[in-house]
């Protein structure tokens, strides 16, 4: 189990840059006021996991950790849904650093460490590793919702004002 749950999460992590990728792209284009690209793969990469948890989870019969992963990965939905409704919120106002800054923090300082703990230390495998990025999510959304409180993302989203003429 152990060796399952390393491979698992060495293939995870080998995906996060590629996560980040997607959002900052993501946050990109609506910067730019193209809010369809991002929603056109946000739909094709949420289809593309219907698929997958369909074939490798429910297609080779009902497999034991499957069941376990499908309950940590109703949690995740909802974690998920939350950070990235706010963080494309946040990027699209042009709050782009701090999400980033929060969201790198977050996949490398608590993620990692937590999926680690929690799939090899204390034998939880792929279960463990998915409370991980439960962990990580959840962050993420406090995070982002106390950003998004606080108003100050809002300063970044107005224009700035006409100078002022000044005679000479």
């Amino acid at each position: 189990m152990r060796r399952l749950a390393w491979q698992y999460l060495v293939i995870r992590m080998a995906a996060a840059p590629t996560d980040m990728l997607l959002f900052g792209l993501s946050g990109w284009f609506q910067g730019r006021g193209d809010t369809r690209t991002p929603m056109k793969a946000n739909v094709l990469a949420n289809l593309s996991n219907i698929v997958l948890y369909a074939v490798l989870v429910c297609g080779f019969g009902p497999i034991p950790v499957g069941r376990r992963l499908l309950v940590v990965a109703a949690s995740f939905q909802i974690f998920d849904a939350v950070t990235t409704v706010l963080y494309q919120a946040l990027s699209g106002a042009g709050d782009t650093r701090f999400a980033m800054r929060v969201s790198v923090f977050a996949s490398w300082l608590v993620k990692l460490p937590v999926a680690w703990v929690m799939a090899l230390p204390l034998g939880l495998g792929a279960v463990g590793a998915w409370m991980g990025f439960d962990a990580e999510l959840a962050l993420l959304a406090a995070v982002f919702a106390w950003r998004v409180r606080s108003g100050r993302w809002l300063v970044l989203a107005e224009p700035d004002p006409e100078p002022v003429p000044t005679r000479v």
